[in-house]
């Protein structure tokens, strides 16, 4: 696969057939590689454009502790470990970002209740405002993105994501 540019964009990809990329002296997985960097960008440019049209005005808080709090809004409080395992954060980092969200009053924690080695992490009411508020924008953001979507193509989009995740 070749990227097609128009200024620095790339617009689409050409998919060569792995003979012809060995008539040209090319190897099909490096463009199969390439092909998978510049859709990962995509998905990351995807994810920026909605979490940042979402972001509640005034809330000092990055994409990724929006998506923290959304996780604990979705599963409920969590031990630090299993907030980490399921955001897909090392439990250093885990412990940072609960560090400036917690002194910024958005998330508590406390010690379980079954096992007081464990530390548990649940949102503030501050954290459920702040979420309520970016939920609006998000429902918002998501219609408008996906009106550019047929049915048919959101749940082929669903369907390819629910693949890569397993």
């Amino acid at each position: 696969m070749r990227a097609q540019r128009r200024g620095a964009r790339i617009t689409s990809f050409t998919k060569y057939p792995t003979a012809k990329c060995l008539a040209e002296g090319r190897d099909a997985r490096i463009d199969r590689q390439e092909h998978i960097r510049h859709l990962m960008r995509q998905v990351r440019r995807l994810n920026r454009r909605v979490h940042g049209r979402v972001k509640p005005i005034g809330a000092d808080v990055t994409i990724g502790q929006i998506s923290l709090l959304h996780t604990l809004q979705e599963m409920g409080p969590l031990r630090a470990t299993d907030l980490a395992h399921e955001i897909g954060l090392s439990a250093s980092s885990m412990t940072g970002q609960i560090d400036r969200l917690e002194a910024e009053g958005y998330v508590v924690r406390h010690r379980s209740s079954e096992d007081r080695r464990e530390v548990v992490v649940s949102l503030t009411p501050l954290a459920a405002r702040v979420l309520g508020e970016s939920q609006e924008r998000m429902a918002e953001e998501l219609d408008e993105l996906f009106s550019a979507l047929s049915d048919e193509e959101i749940e082929t989009v669903a369907a390819i994501i629910a693949k890569l995740i397993g």
